[in-house]
């Protein structure tokens, strides 16, 4: 029974090896040949100029498919990185903050994912020493020879209000440090790094009371800022303070401006002759620069206010002295109406010529004018567009007269009335009116008609009614018992 348990089993450890031959090779995964290996990493000072930055280069990288570079040694929340299948990676790091010896720990991996890699090679490291920037600018100041630099000019101007005054100093390249004061030598003055600016300010106490301050400034490259290598000459400025009287500011008066709206003519009344001047339409003259008199004594100038029409208060000042901190007066202040109020219109009712006459011999005719709103000015004409027709002073209850044209026909007037500013007024509607111009020769009354006593043949009475028709507006009645009148 042994024997034949033996014999099955054996059988069936046979088949299985055969038919295990028998079936295709199944490939492993290209991280399954061989495990990561980081080569050499190489660690230099970044050239991007950033504090405590450094690139680390990665050797053997192509045998992973993830990189990541710590400060720490169990590389503690170093995240994974793609290598792309290059052979060296070159990836920027940041160390610790700091000089000296600086440790970077750096990893491989393959198979799986960015998030959770299988196979991981054993931590490398690289090393760099960091030095800080003053003593590498040393060392390459010592083994090159420092240049002078080039001091082109100083200027000088008056802190407001102190006995101090501002050194600006203009190099033609930038110096590393800089220094100015009072003294001819600058002896025992500090130098003050430029910070590689090529102009430069020092504020520099001077001696109380007016009178010229002398300064003096100096540029230097190279060594220390203790005792730079290569030192340019010195150059000196001048300023001189005067303690100004302010100017008495009598009065002001402002006027809007005829040419535009927005604007206003302020005048500037003052006891003496002043250097400065300065108008707003801020109560505080916040931000409103000096601007120079050139010796009037009053000054005319032009300020902006608001579009709308209405009351404006505007404000002027007087100075003397430095144009940025001149010795000023008092604010003067005054008030100015602007802008054109909206004036409504007259409304113009009707007219008559010649007191409704239908037709007239005289080219001279009076027109009776009605209109309410207050109309100020007419203007009348044979054209519709009024061309050539000026506004004429107009008084309520006078009868204007207007000479028509000679030519004998029917005559069209029309008139207009306005009111406001009489070169541009507010206009009214037009109206127009018709007239026949007769002539003077033939424009004789023709008696028609004439009735006594409504046309009775007799009466019993001497005294009689006389009826007459006639033409042409006859203004004279002539009647008579004799023919020859």
């Amino acid at each position: 029974m042994y024997r034949v348990e033996e014999t099955l089993w054996g059988k069936f450890l046979s088949y299985a090896i055969v038919i295990a031959l028998m079936l295709p090779a199944t490939p492993l995964p290209a991280w399954a040949d061989d495990d990561p290996v980081v080569k050499s990493v190489k660690v230099v000072k970044s050239k991007k100029g950033k504090e405590n930055r450094v690139d680390v280069t990665i050797a053997g990288s192509e045998s992973g498919d993830f990189y990541r570079t710590s400060n720490y040694k169990n590389l503690k929340g170093a995240r994974w990185r793609e290598t792309k299948g290059r052979k060296n990676v070159r990836v920027g790091h940041y160390t610790t903050k700091g000089t000296g010896k600086k440790t970077i720990y750096v990893q491989l991996a393959s198979g799986g994912t960015k998030k959770n890699p299988k196979v991981f090679s054993k931590v490398a490291t690289g090393t760099i020493v960091l030095k800080s920037d003053a003593s590498s600018a040393s060392t390459s100041s010592s083994t090159k020879k420092a240049k002078v630099p080039e001091l082109k000019k100083i200027s000088v101007t008056r802190v407001k209000g102190k006995d101090q005054v501002y050194v600006t100093i203009h190099g033609s390249e930038k110096a590393e440090f800089y220094r100015a004061g009072t003294k001819k030598n600058l002896k025992n003055v500090k130098w003050s790094a430029t910070k590689s600016r090529r102009k430069v300010k020092k504020k520099v106490n001077v001696s109380k009371g007016d009178g010229e301050k002398t300064l003096y400034a100096q540029l230097a490259n190279g060594g220390k800022k203790e005792k730079p290598d290569a030192i340019s000459k010195i150059l000196k400025g001048s300023i001189k303070f005067i303690t100004s009287v302010a100017p008495v500011l009598k009065r002001i008066k402002a006027v809007p401006d005829p040419k535009k709206d927005d604007y206003v003519v302020i005048t500037i009344y003052g006891s003496d002759k002043a250097e400065w001047y300065r108008t707003s339409n801020k109560k505080g003259m916040t931000g409103v620069r000096w601007r120079a008199t050139k010796g009037r004594k009053d000054i005319k100038a032009r300020q902006k206010v608001s579009k709308a029409p209405g009351q404006k208060t505007v404000y002027a000042q007087l100075g003397n002295g430095e144009e940025k901190s001149p010795a000023a007066s008092k604010i003067a202040v005054t008030k100015v109406k602007t802008g054109k109020p909206k004036i409504n219109p007259p409304v113009f009712k009707k007219f008559k010529i010649n007191n409704g006459a239908k037709n007239t011999s005289k080219s001279k005719v009076t027109l009776i004018l009605d209109g309410s709103g207050n109309p100020k000015y007419y203007r009348a004409s044979e054209k519709k567009n009024f061309a050539g027709s000026k506004w004429k002073t107009f008084k309520k209850g006078e009868s204007p007269t207007l000479i028509l044209s000679k030519k004998q026909g029917k005559k069209t007037v029309y008139v207009q009335l306005g009111t406001g500013d009489k070169k541009k007024p507010s206009e009214s509607n037009t109206l127009s009116v018709s007239i026949e111009l007769l002539d003077a020769k033939s424009s004789a009354p023709v008696l028609s008609d004439v009735k006594i006593n409504r046309g009775k043949k007799s009466t019993t009475t001497s005294k009689i009614k006389v009826s007459v028709t006639a033409k042409n507006n006859p203004k004279f009645i002539k009647i008579a018992a004799k023919k020859n009148m």
